[in-house]
């Protein structure tokens, strides 16, 4: 899942793929606490909280193309298919 947003316009990405996008978005860094999508339509991604584990942060200066974000996907698939068993 990649959250890419520029401005006050996102993007959400599973699998490379873009799954939501819009305008209207915040978010913010403080201390150990981020926040991301504050402001988007409930009724579009319904989920508020996350109830859990995080694995494989990264967090970058700017928003991804779309283009890059296939490129990663496609480069953790191949890193995930080559681990042993």
């Amino acid at each position: 899942m990649i959250w890419s947003v520029k401005g006050s316009r996102y993007s959400l990405y599973v699998d490379g793929r873009k799954v939501l996008g819009g305008q209207g978005c915040r978010g913010s860094i403080r201390g150990k606490s981020i926040t991301l999508g504050d402001g988007i339509d409930s009724a579009k991604f319904p989920v508020e909280t996350l109830n859990g584990d995080i694995d494989q942060f990264k967090l970058y200066s700017r928003a991804l193309s779309a283009t890059e974000v296939r490129k990663l996907h496609r480069i953790e698939k191949l890193k995930t298919s080559l681990s042993p068993v």
